[in-house]
């Protein structure tokens, strides 16, 4: 069924090289230079090495041998200038034949270099055997390169500090090879800064255009390695031409979620820097490149269980998408394909190469657990996942990115916010199940992570209403009427007592779902808990307003999704809101949590990508700000509410209180 554009059920070594070219001469072949290969030189070069000779014959004295060695040499720079690496290596190691001594040794080694250059790393270690001396002055610059490029990444840091600094009296060729193993050892030694200043300094002094277009993206890799925050801090950067480039790399890199923004920032950095190499044609090939993966897929297949337990489930996941889809421009909207895979997922496999046969560009789902642990088998997905849950054992796959409502992420954000209040020293309180195990384990993580501690970990049984046996073990108040007992005792007679909880907490945190939060409250008020904050996940208000039965969970502290909460960022966000109220008012009333799921899996659908490979880029969404890891797994930040004379509302900080991951 269609409904509008628904669809029915280590550092870059630059081009590789082949191994060996199937036109490339064999040692003891003259040089080709026939107009017919496929491997010409090129008009320029044919030319000049027709000129002077290529089939020269042998020498029959050592002037004829000089010159000979002195022609090959000329012809192996002329190579390099117009771009043909292969030729030049066998015309270097061809002249250091006709050599000898240190003479040859250069030569052998220059060759090397190039051998190098195009991933031949046996033969170079060949021509480095071949050597007299690799210590003797003349020969050893040229060595020490080849050795570096050897040896990296092993030794990094230690081959940094030996290829600094760069030697004052270098030809411009040798030195152009020594600023590239400098630049390989800083980027092996995770310096990406320090290795993109090293190939700046290094592209005027190579001899073509092809070499000088390899370092560019090599030194535009270094760039995209750095990361935001440090890039943040450079900019604005000396106007120099390393500065232009820090500029043109900020300018992409912080914008890469807005295309428009992107646009406008490329084109005032041209306008500034108008005579800067990367002005023309590099900056218009990033700016498209950027633009192109801001496009939405044109096809989407959905697999959702719409039959059996979880259709309304599914149903309400579905609304959301299609709600966020009618509010694109009509130009970007795509096709959405719905499968349905029912509630076990049994079918994820057969519904996913349906989604490859009908030519999607991108799957969303599966919803379950279950059936994300199908389809999670392959190391590789041709068309890419938005899986709609998350599994801990499934990470790290290419191709495969995991969002849903992830429990874990409430609690990392309760955790953070519990410091930002003052509160540093908790207790937990959570069901004995794996949901508040895992509840437990990750705000405990969280906690320590943002500088705080968890004091003690206890759990009750889900089923149960009675909650005084852990709160009172968290409270230490058997600990506290023991100690009454004990000084009635040296006493001798009866003592006016008032348990005391333990002086260390300053807060609980007790995720639950709703009827249970109901009753955690007033028991921990009961317990000797008056005053005491607690903290909470998301779950434990429902989503719909019942100002009568929250009341009871008056002065309750949790995080929340900026849909139910009403606090959406984006003017878009607040219009889908409006359209899902108006078209399905009984899910925008059920189920607000799962439509806004559905919206933010359609927004992600293009950006996602983008997010990988910047994690500190954030998308404002429905279900709250969103980033993804380097495990592919798509992380919310919420908000801060809290439960006031029955209804939810925001939690207002002082203006400098605001914590940073709130501006």
């Amino acid at each position: 069924m269609l409904l509008a554009g628904v669809a029915g059920p280590t550092q870059s070594t630059g081009p590789a090289y082949p191994r060996r070219c199937p036109h490339r001469p064999s040692r003891g072949q003259p040089v080709p230079v026939s107009p017919a290969s496929s491997c010409r030189l090129g008009g320029v070069l044919l030319a000049l090495l027709l000129l002077v000779g290529c089939a020269v014959a042998p020498p029959d004295d050592a002037a004829e041998a000089d010159a000979e060695r002195d022609l090959r040499v000329r012809q192996a720079e002329i190579a390099l200038r117009l771009g043909d690496p292969f030729n030049a290596a066998e015309l270097f190691e061809r002249a250091a034949d006709l050599a000898e001594g240190e003479t040859a040794d250069r030569l052998r080694l220059q060759a090397a270099l190039v051998h190098l250059d195009v991933g031949d790393r046996e033969r170079a270690e060949a021509l480095l055997g071949m050597l007299a001396d690799v210590d003797a002055p003349a020969v050893a610059p040229l060595a020490t390169i080849v050795r570096a490029r050897l040896a990296l990444p092993e030794d990094a840091a230690d081959w940094v500090q030996r290829l600094r600094p760069v030697p004052a009296d270098l030809i411009p060729r040798v030195e152009a090879w020594w600023l590239g193993a400098l630049a390989a050892a800083h980027r092996a030694a995770d310096d990406p800064l320090e290795a993109a200043r090293v190939l700046d300094r290094q592209t005027p002094l190579l001899a073509s255009e092809r070499d000088r277009r390899i370092n560019r993206e090599r030194l535009w890799s270094a760039l995209m390695a750095l990361p935001l925050p440090q890039l943040r801090e450079l900019v604005p950067a000396a106007p120099d031409r390393f500065g232009a480039w820090l500029e043109l790399a900020h300018a992409l890199r912080v914008n890469r979620l807005d295309a428009a923004a992107t646009e406008e920032a490329v084109a005032g950095w041209r306008e500034r820097y108008p005579e800067h190499p990367a002005a023309g044609e590099f900056s218009e090939a990033r700016l498209a490149e950027q633009l192109q993966r801001l496009r939405p897929p044109e096809r989407i297949t959905v697999m959702l269980p719409f039959t059996g337990r979880l259709g309304s489930v599914a149903e309400a996941v579905q609304r959301g998408m299609l709600v966020a889809l009618y509010d694109m421009p009509a130009d970007e909207r795509p096709t959405l394909q719905f499968q349905d895979v029912g509630e076990d997922g049994s079918n994820v496999i057969a519904a996913y190469r349906r989604a490859q046969e009908w030519g999607a560009d991108l799957v969303v789902g599966p919803l379950t657990k279950s059936a994300l642990e199908q389809l999670a088998i392959w190391d590789n997905y041709p068309v890419p996942v938005l899986a709609l849950n998350r599994r801990d054992e499934v990470r790290g796959q290419p191709g495969l990115f995991q969002f849903g409502l992830a429990p874990e992420d409430d609690a990392m954000t309760a955790a953070r916010l519990a410091v930002q209040l003052g509160h540093r020293r908790l207790t937990v309180l959570v069901p004995d199940s794996d949901w508040g195990d895992r509840v437990a384990a990750s705000f405990v993580a969280g906690l320590h992570a943002a500088g705080g501690r968890a004091l003690e970990v206890q759990s009750y049984r889900p089923d149960g209403e009675d909650l005084s046996e852990p709160l009172r073990a968290l409270f230490d108040l058997d600990a506290s009427e023991a100690r009454h007992r004990r000084l009635q005792g040296v006493i001798g007679r009866g003592l006016e007592f008032e348990p005391r909880r333990r002086a260390d907490m300053q807060a609980l945190f007790a995720p639950a779902f709703p009827d249970m939060a109901r009753l955690i409250i007033p028991q921990v008020r009961f317990h000797r808990g008056l005053g005491l904050p607690v903290l909470a996940t998301s779950h434990a208000y429902s989503g719909t307003p019942a100002p009568d039965a929250d009341a009871d969970m008056n002065g309750l502290m949790f995080v929340e999704t900026p849909w139910v909460l009403g606090e959406l960022q984006t003017p878009e966000l607040t219009r889908t809101a409006r359209t899902l109220a108006e078209t399905w008012p009984d899910t925008a009333a059920r189920y607000p949590r799962l439509a806004a799921l559905g919206v933010d899996a359609l927004r992600l659908s293009a950006p996602v990508d983008v997010l990988a490979v910047e994690p500190r880029l954030t998308l404002e969404g429905a279900t709250g700000e969103l980033s993804v890891d380097d495990q592919g797994r798509v992380r919310r930040e919420l908000l801060p509410a809290r439960i006031r004379s029955g209804r939810i509302e925001s939690l207002v900080f002082p203006s400098a209180e605001v914590p940073e991951w709130l501006r």
